[in-house]
């Protein structure tokens, strides 16, 4: 019986002071991996709403300089038929 109990102590003791730091110390470490993937992903996510912000002004802009836009009906339906290689 005194074997079994040094046997269950020793178990118990390699779980609370190896098993269970190192799985604390993965958790901590993914955690900051998904807060650092969310980051980029904001990031990656304001530029692409700024690219196409700048396209829309730039139509805006080629719209008007052509006389294609009237100031009550914004495009007058040129929009859809818009070709970005008017930018080339």
């Amino acid at each position: 019986m005194d074997e079994a109990t040094k046997l269950t102590k020793r178990r118990v003791n390699a779980l609370e002071h190896v098993v269970l730091p190192k799985i604390s110390d993965n958790i901590e470490y993914i955690n900051s991996e998904l807060d650092e993937m969310e980051r980029e992903e904001f990031t990656r996510l304001k530029k692409c709403q700024d690219k196409k912000k700048k396209h829309k002004e730039e139509e805006e802009e080629y719209f008007k300089s052509e006389g294609l836009v009237d100031d009550e009906s914004k495009y007058m339906n040129v929009s859809k038929n818009f070709n970005a290689d008017n930018f080339n």
